[in-house]
């Protein structure tokens, strides 16, 4: 594999078993191996196998098969327990095996020099995404995912050749056709309060905008700390203790507050809390998800005002909290950038090598052996007067170019010229594949999916109990310190 080969593909430190002879590159103009948003359209895996070998020690083949697997830990985990060659803490979510060659016999084998073969695999709906999510004892929960290449080649035992490499699924969401602000209010002997977010979902990365409109009522009391945080809580199954951690959080000193309050009492502020776009340290910030072995995952905003009573001097807290949706969702310039990566040169990268494929697959059918015998050296005649015949076919019919479309430059017109839906305010009906081993449809051939009754629980529909306000207030930063560090809500 040279350096110019390997560019488009996984580092090497992502490969789990490597040959210098196999490997697997992207597709043209992509960054990973996941082709649709999974969660959103019809995904999946499409890439290219490499097979290198020299003249003097060619690679003899018989079939080649590509894998992807999934794997979760069995409830919590020690880190050192984990591996991807390990099992016995891990269980299969996924197993999907396609047929990505075969000769025309068992005793006919393919000589390889040089061989480039893209593949495609459907995913299934209802997969989890990729996790790694760390508890407070330092236990593991994971959820991965790896590629693999299968290749039978001669031998005494018709041995074979695994290469693997780890792939991280990412799942999307639409975005929702409605996002209702939020609104609580509530007064006590102490402390009225009007909190208000701009709205109920919200996207990785994003900025929650929080109103606040504060009234002290007892005058005696004094209002030390506001403190706010956004919590992500991580539960496995109906009799496990759920665990959480604080991956967004805000203090403001009551000091502060108590300086801007007008002849009412009244202190109204615009409070901005950033969402980690998904690294924060040491933890991950996670979407909203429920997996498919019960894995549930959270996410609440709390507020916590801390009230001195100076009568007694004792400290009373008052405590308020609401569920938010954090998701991952896909916008207009992201499929845009689907559209254009399947454009022109994959496009038609894939047509020239699934044509080679077809060919050849006729051809060899031409050559199989009928109840006869044949030696090697034979064998090797026919496989290189095959190859003659292949290269004055095709040498002289370059596949076609990429039809532009005639029409203006839309997410629509688009997806006509890459087969990609567009995006859309109605969320799509969940499809899972019937079968776990699952052929290549020729171009004519339509994918063999069953749909479910229901869609899976990451694409439920937003919640529409409260209408958007035509308000659009101004927010800014307000002056406060923010830590990174855990607290008990």
């Amino acid at each position: 594999m040279t350096s110019s080969e390997a560019l488009n593909g996984p580092p090497s430190s992502d490969y789990i078993t490597s040959s210098s002879k196999i490997w697997f590159s992207y597709l043209p103009k992509f960054k990973s191996f996941n082709v649709g948003f999974m969660g959103v359209n019809e995904a999946s895996l499409g890439g290219i196998l490499h097979l290198r070998s020299t003249e003097e020690h060619p690679l003899y083949i018989n079939k080649i098969k590509i894998g992807f697997l999934g794997q979760e830990t069995r409830g919590w985990s020690e880190p050192y327990n984990i591996d991807f060659e390990m099992k016995s803490n891990l269980e299969k979510i996924c197993d999907i095996n396609v047929k990505l060659w075969t000769s025309g016999g068992n005793d006919e084998f393919k000589k390889v020099t040089k061989w480039d073969l893209p593949f495609n695999i459907p995913l299934p709906a209802d997969l989890p995404p990729s996790m790694t999510y760390l508890s407070r004892n330092n236990n593991d929960w994971i959820v991965r995912y790896r590629l693999l290449a299968t290749i039978y080649r001669k031998s005494p035992n018709l041995s074979k050749k695994i290469v693997s490499v780890k792939n991280r699924l990412i799942r999307y969401h639409l975005q929702p056709i409605t996002n209702p602000h939020i609104t609580l209010s509530e007064s006590s002997r102490h402390l009225g309060y009007i909190i208000r977010l701009d709205k109920t979902y919200f996207n990785l990365g994003e900025t929650i905008k929080i109103s606040m409109r504060l009234f002290l009522i007892n005058l005696e009391a004094k209002l030390k700390e506001i403190s706010i945080c956004v919590k992500e809580y991580f539960n496995y199954g109906s009799n496990n203790r759920e665990k959480s951690y604080v991956i967004s959080k805000k203090i403001i000193n009551g000091d502060s507050i108590h300086n801007l309050l007008d002849d009412d009492n009244e202190w109204n502020a615009d409070i901005l809390l950033h969402l980690p776009l998904g690294q924060n340290g040491n933890k991950i910030l996670l979407c909203d998800i429920t997996g498919k072995n019960s894995i549930k995952i959270q996410h609440k905003i709390k507020f916590r005002f801390k009230i001195n009573k100076k009568l007694f001097g004792a400290n009373d807290i008052i405590k308020v909290e609401k569920y938010i949706s954090i998701k991952n969702f896909v916008n207009e310039e992201m499929h845009i950038g689907l559209a254009l990566a399947l454009s022109e040169e994959a496009n038609s990268f894939l047509f020239s090598q699934d044509r080679s494929m077809q060919t050849n697959a006729a051809a060899q059918q031409s050559i199989s052996p009928q109840n006869s015998i044949i030696t090697q050296r034979e064998h090797e005649r026919r496989i290189s007067n095959r190859d003659i015949v292949l290269r004055e076919q095709t040498t002289d019919q370059p596949p076609p170019p990429y039809n532009e479309p005639s029409l203006p430059l839309t997410l629509e017109n688009l997806a006509l010229a890459t087969n990609n839906p567009p995006l859309s305010s109605t969320r799509p009906p969940s499809y899972i594949s019937n079968v776990e081993n699952i052929e290549i449809p020729s171009n004519n051939t339509p994918r063999n999916y069953s749909m479910v009754s229901t869609p899976p629980s990451y694409i439920t529909a937003s919640e529409t109990s409260e209408s958007n306000s035509n308000e659009t207030p101004t927010y800014s930063e307000f002056s406060s310190d923010e830590h990174d560090s855990e607290s008990t809500y």
